[in-house]
């Protein structure tokens, strides 16, 4: 008799573990058939910086900077275009200007599956170089990335209903993705506020109470944040990469290439982003270069956002010890409508140093689109 009730025990607990399973909703569950990412900033930043090394303040100068692209992620195809411009100035007068522009495209070898080929080019101008630089990049690759913030806002709006006293039990796994995928569809709305109508009448036909005009309010401020944006997914490349002008002036060269990203978004609070690139010639092991990334974006409140970025660049010569440096940088965010205001603190380390240089920027960030 016991061993019948022990294993009838087991049974209903391990059912209902997989029937929770089974109702819990990840972000990095949500594939839509689309990715399309756009993005256009505008930011300009006050620096000052100290080095240890030498008495009183060194530097304070200001930097503008001008950021746009899109990526777009079908299931046949993809593509991405991205452009950055910075301004540098110092005493008042323009120091340096660094230009860079780069462009893909990918082909997804079988359709509804995640191997691909790709190309690439990157251009870079610095007034500060001999020359202009170009390279391209070419081969196969494994992974897909996914926009999932329309399914991380869903989650938001039911988190704060549920906290307000606005909606009496949680939304079930149909209406958050019903939510989720009229977020999706809003370029096909002709103004913002059809598509929120359609949200509200979507959670209130969900059987929870008529949702007062507080709760719109919120829902709609929740729509129209458009800093913290939220991705899952990982890939992996590798193939070569021929520069056919570099910026120092050397000779053209082609290297071995190796990439892979990740991000991945648990929680709608969280952002992670993990990053790295190796390339090098045939004797990778002698002459390299090496870039890793890693970043957490985490959500404090509704107007406030902490980032952390840590990233080391080495570089590797035959016959020479390696180069590059660390850096960790630590940034408040305050949400003001479409323009953040950040105040960020930075450490940065050569490699040949011992010590850390610090410094201190006050920076304001415009979302231009």
């Amino acid at each position: 008799m016991k061993t019948r009730f022990g294993w009838a025990a087991f049974v209903a607990v391990w059912v209902a573990m997989t029937g929770l399973a089974q109702q819990r909703l990840d972000l990095c569950d949500y594939e839509p058939p689309e990715t399309r990412i756009r993005f256009g900033t505008l930011a300009f930043e006050y620096e000052h910086e100290e080095d240890p090394r030498t008495p009183g303040p060194d530097r304070s100068a200001g930097e503008l900077r001008l950021s746009t692209g899109e990526l777009v992620d079908r299931k046949d195809f993809g593509y991405n275009l991205s452009g950055r411009g910075t301004f540098a100035l110092r005493n008042v007068q323009l120091s340096n200007v660094l230009v860079e522009v780069t462009a893909g495209l990918r082909r997804y070898i079988v359709e509804e599956q995640s191997w691909f080929a790709f190309g690439s080019s990157r251009f870079r101008l610095d007034s500060g170089k001999p020359q202009p630089g170009l390279s391209f990049q070419a081969g196969l690759g494994y992974g897909r990335f996914y926009d999932v913030t329309p399914l991380a806002k869903a989650k938001e709006i039911e988190e704060w209903l549920l906290r307000s006293g606005a909606a009496p039990a949680s939304l079930s796994r149909e209406t958050v993705l019903a939510v989720a995928k009229e977020i999706e569809r809003k370029e096909e709305y002709p103004s913002s506020t059809e598509q929120l109508q359609a949200i509200v009448r979507l959670i209130e036909a969900a059987g929870t109470r008529t949702l007062d005009r507080w709760a719109v309010l919120n829902i709609e401020r929740i729509l129209s944040r458009s800093m913290d944006q939220r991705y899952c997914g990982w890939s992996v490349r590798w193939g070569l990469d021929y520069t056919l002008l570099e910026l120092t002036g050397q000779a053209s060269q082609l290297a071995l290439l190796l990439t892979g990203d990740m991000a991945l978004a648990l929680p709608p609070s969280h952002q992670v982003v993990l990053r790295g690139s190796l390339s090098g010639p045939y004797y990778i092991w002698e002459h390299y270069d090496l870039e890793l990334e890693a970043k957490l974006d985490y959500r404090l409140g509704q107007d406030i956002t902490f980032l952390t970025e840590y990233d080391l660049t080495t570089y590797q010569r035959p016959g020479q010890a390696p180069l590059g440096q660390q850096s960790a940088k630590f940034d408040l965010r305050f949400h003001l409508g479409r323009v953040d205001v950040v105040l960020q603190v930075a450490f940065t380390k050569l490699a040949e140093m011992e010590t850390w240089t610090q410094k201190i920027r006050l920076s304001v960030e415009a979302s231009l689109w």
